[in-house]
């Protein structure tokens, strides 16, 4: 277990950093400014991926590991749902929810979320490394395609900025999809498969519906804090707790190979309760990555520390750890109730510090990290101790 863990988290913190320095380059290059406004058109679009959920990804993680010739039905299926989501950006154009032309838009969403078919059969096929490779790869294109646009004078505005990243995604898009060539030409060759996944969907949509709570509320869970508070603050505030964000995401990316790890049916029998013995290793060495990466980060890229922020921020570290293997167990088993609860809990707390912000005319990042702190620890510690009842009372999930 530990042998997998290490190279697949090796790759993944490779790939943090180069998201990280990615970043970096985007603020120095452009500003902060337009690095909140890609926050916002982020949180915005996250909702046109709500399209590529009609088979939630839990289901079909699991669903690819008990049938493998679903492979092709999940293809046709983001296929579908991309020639869907031009639906979704011609409404936020005409609108005006999204001021930005239709195919950067379109183009950009489709190759965000088109990934997420690999996500998908790598983590069903127990192929970790090459899932982790991947993002490396695509890592490594955003940062060369950010240098060529800024050396030729188109990167400055936030259009410029998408269609790095979408360059890059549609290359390795492109690359991954040779592996399944055969599937892509089976789909080509008979359009039927097309009319058996709608079919598919149909027959198997109550069983679907449990998870489109838990997706909807993940997805708002997401977006929801850069939204609101994104209504009263300026887009400097939300660049910065981009940043921050930036910094958690890439301490809790670092454990998404054991997330990963433990979203196997196999894996979760054979090595939970070993796990569990070195949970508080993993934890610790987590908090110390998280105060490292932080204060320098911050230092680098806006020449401050936030040395005491970044410390309270780090001990979520610790529930963190815990958390991923609640979730993971709870999904395995198709159960999403107490999932959805975590995430509703997680959003009434975002709701609350929005409020209490507003009414008090709190305009500084500390109300938003406040918020997202406690909201964080909310969602996690629920979910905890949801697993941990269900245990002592022998309830089977």
């Amino acid at each position: 277990m530990y042998k997998k863990l290490l190279s697949t988290s090796i790759i993944n913190a490779a790939t943090a950093g180069l998201n990280f320095f990615a970043s970096f380059i985007t603020v120095k290059l452009m500003s902060l400014k337009i690095f909140g406004e890609f926050a916002i058109f982020n949180s915005i679009l996250a909702f046109g991926g709500l399209l590529y959920a009609i088979i939630p990804t839990n289901y079909s993680i699991f669903k690819l590991q008990d049938d493998n010739r679903y492979k092709s039905k999940l293809l046709s299926f983001f296929i579908l749902s991309s020639i869907a989501f031009s639906i979704f950006v011609f409404i936020t154009n005409i609108t005006g929810i999204v001021n930005i032309d239709f195919f950067t838009v379109y183009f950009f969403g489709i190759s965000t979320f088109f990934l997420g078919y690999f996500d998908i059969k790598f983590q069903a096929l127990g192929k970790l490394k090459q899932y982790f490779i991947m993002l490396f790869i695509t890592a490594i294109l955003k940062i060369i395609f950010l240098v060529l646009f800024y050396y030729f004078k188109q990167l400055n505005n936030l259009t410029n900025l998408l269609w790095t990243v979408t360059v890059s995604q549609i290359m390795i898009i492109i690359f991954y999809l040779l592996d399944d060539k055969e599937d892509v030409k089976f789909i080509i060759k008979d359009f039927k498969l097309f009319k058996e996944t709608f079919l598919f969907i149909r027959i198997n949509f109550s069983s679907f519906t449990p998870y489109y709570l838990n997706t909807c509320l993940k997805r708002l869970r997401e977006n929801l804090i850069v939204l609101l508070f994104g209504k009263f603050m300026s887009n400097e505030t939300i660049g910065l707790f981009s940043v921050f964000v930036k910094i958690s995401s890439f301490v809790f990316g670092l454990s998404r190979t054991m997330e990963a790890f433990f979203m196997n049916r196999e894996n979760i029998g054979k090595y939970k309760e070993t796990f569990y013995q070195k949970i508080i290793y993993f934890a610790i060495l987590l908090q110390f990555i998280f105060l490292l990466v932080g204060i320098g980060y911050f230092k680098i890229f806006i020449n401050k520390f936030f040395f005491v922020e970044i410390l309270i921020l780090s001990f979520l570290v610790y529930p963190h750890m815990f958390f991923l293997v609640a979730r993971s167990e709870m999904l395995s088993k198709y159960s999403n109730k107490e999932v959805n609860i975590s995430e509703g809990t997680n959003m009434l707390i975002v709701l609350i510090g929005v409020l209490l912000c507003y009414i008090f005319k709190i305009t500084s990042i500390y109300g938003m990290l406040f918020t997202y702190g406690f909201a964080t620890l909310g969602l996690q510690l629920y979910l905890i101790t949801s697993l941990k009842s269900m245990k002592k009372g022998n309830i089977d999930i």
